[in-house]
């Protein structure tokens, strides 16, 4: 239900009478998602094909993964393979507004696509600075 949404929301962007409501959605939606992924990063575990954890970090049987040789981690199967736990274990992947976003890229929402991403790496810089304002001035003290 959530990438029908997203995708229908995209498809909005795209007519001129939508757009400016369709795209404040966009933006919300996108932020939320980063901030919820961001702050629950130690959640989020890589996987391969066959549900193995391919970050010996967040393996607990060490490198019992068939994507491991000799300690070292090869190329994952198919790339994007996660496997969400804590409070990201619910009904609702985040990474879908990825697969929307992708569809846009590549169907009639470019410049709405284009729009979001933009709005998400400078929410990312804004934040980013922030906190490295807040920590110098930890430091200064």
């Amino acid at each position: 239900a959530f990438r029908r949404i997203c995708d229908g929301l995209f498809a909005a962007a795209a007519h001129d009478g939508l757009r400016d409501e369709a795209m404040g959605l966009l933006k919300g939606v996108a932020a939320h998602v980063f901030l919820v992924v961001s702050s629950n990063e130690k959640d989020i575990i890589r996987i391969d094909s066959d549900g193995s954890t391919t970050d010996p970090f967040q393996s607990p049987d060490g490198y019992e993964s068939s994507d491991h040789i000799d300690g070292k981690i090869k190329p994952l199967k198919p790339f994007g393979c996660f496997r969400l736990s804590g409070p990201l274990n619910g009904d609702i992947n985040p990474f879908a507004f990825n697969q929307s976003l992708v569809d846009a890229l590549s169907g009639c929402s470019t410049l709405a696509a284009t729009e979001v991403i933009h709005f998400v790496i400078d929410m990312f810089r804004r934040i980013n600075t922030k906190i490295k304002e807040r920590n110098s001035g930890d430091n200064n003290n």
